[in-house]
């Protein structure tokens, strides 16, 4: 179960490098996960509404780059 777990998030990680290499952004595997390492999401839940506020702290160039195209 540990090696299944750890291909698919080599697999997954190979992925999103190609992805972004496609978009135009070009960086190391290791850049890729410092960059969203410091990506913080806050999310609050309102339980008396079916609504929910999600956050996101500023960041940097590279970072709202990579963001933008993981929502594409």
């Amino acid at each position: 179960m540990h090696a299944f777990c750890c291909v698919l998030a080599l697999m997954l990680l190979l992925l999103l490098k190609r992805k972004l290499h496609r978009a135009g952004v070009k960086l190391s595997l290791e850049r890729i996960l410092e960059e969203l390492s410091e990506v913080q999401l806050s999310v609050i839940k309102f339980y008396d509404v079916k609504k929910r506020l999600c956050l996101l702290n500023d960041m940097n160039e590279e970072q709202s780059s990579t963001k933008v195209e993981l929502l594409r």
